[in-house]
């Protein structure tokens, strides 16, 4: 499966747009204030976005009684994510283009 992330920080705000397979979300969040955001699957969720360093961002998504947490970290032209949910774990590599 091929995907696509492309991320652009401008001042105080993130935007994050994402292609997987034929499926494209592109969105825009204020660090640090909490925002209504669609997820891939459809889902409604309450949403923050932080800068943690220049190189970590961490992104918290809560529907219900659930949290997810994804984690961006840029080591040289990779970009590991992490996505945390309950007690399941998935990671991501993304190579620069």
């Amino acid at each position: 499966m091929k995907s696509n992330m492309i991320i652009d920080l401008d001042d105080n705000e993130v935007r994050i747009k994402m292609i997987i397979c034929d499926q494209e979300l592109d969105q825009s969040f204020e660090l640090g204030q909490e925002v209504e955001e669609l997820t891939f699957d459809g889902r409604i969720v309450r949403a923050i976005v932080t800068i943690e360093s220049d190189k970590k961002m961490v992104h918290v998504q809560k529907h219900g009684f659930t949290e997810t947490v994804i984690t961006r970290e840029v080591d040289g032209d990779t970009l590991m994510t992490t996505i945390k949910s309950q007690q399941h774990v998935a990671t991501i590599k993304y190579q620069r283009v």
